[in-house]
């Protein structure tokens, strides 16, 4: 497969990003950090969504004092189920998807949920990422691919099921793919984990640039372009 690459039209800073999508080209040699299996038509949907995932988005919501238009845009059936989330429980995707759909009508500015990734990336899985680059330290190897070839093992813990992959299309940039995840048909899963993957890099590199690569998104998948200096 060809890969996507972008010009550099990335974010700016968690701050000014607009998430402008990048400018695609050909780029005919990639190398596979986590190889995309199986192949692109047989990859499992994701069926469950840890409350960890979720809990930011409803801080997100609280803070601009917008639950009753959230709730309002949420299923009756579900509200006592959002109410008592815990960051340790499983929501079916069903749920998780209705919840997203729900906070995509509040018109949340991008900037906002860039800003609520990078935070939450900390709250959700900081000490995991951190214990990752603790021992890629021992070993030398402290830096953004081998951080990103662990991501299959942080997904994990938030989503059952979909996958993940990730080439390598330059000497500091890569393209990042999520799949088979039916709520990243939302706008906010979409900008939230731009600034995840931000967050996350920057443990281990001064300055990283994300943007979506908008050719590839589809109902259930998402791909980044992430470059770091």
């Amino acid at each position: 497969m060809h890969s996507i690459a972008s010009d550099p039209g990335w974010c700016r800073a968690s701050n000014d990003c607009e998430l402008a999508a990048a400018t695609i080209e050909v780029v005919l040699n990639e190398e596979a950090i986590v190889p995309l299996l199986p192949s692109r038509d047989a990859i499992p949907l994701a069926t469950h969504v840890r409350g960890a995932l979720i809990a930011p988005s409803l801080q997100l919501v609280r803070s601009f004092y917008l639950e009753p238009e959230y709730f309002a845009a949420l299923p009756p059936e579900l509200h006592d189920r959002l109410r008592a989330l815990t960051a340790s429980s499983w929501l079916t995707m069903d749920v998780a998807t209705a919840h997203y759909a729900a906070i995509d009508t509040l018109g949340l500015a991008p900037n906002a949920i860039l800003e609520m990734g990078r935070q939450s990336a900390t709250r959700v899985h900081g000490s995991y990422v951190r214990t990752i680059i603790e021992q890629l330290r021992v070993t030398g190897d402290a830096e953004p691919v081998s951080l990103l070839s662990r991501l299959p093992s942080i997904l994990d813990r938030i989503v059952l099921g979909g996958t993940a992959a990730v080439f390598r299309v330059g000497a500091r940039e890569v393209r990042v793919e999520l799949l088979g995840m039916p709520f990243l048909a939302y706008d906010y899963l979409r900008h939230g984990w731009a600034g995840a993957f931000q967050a996350s890099l920057e443990l281990v590199t001064r300055k990283v640039h994300v943007a979506e690569i908008t050719a590839l998104r589809t109902d259930t998948s998402v791909a980044y372009q992430i470059a770091w200096i």
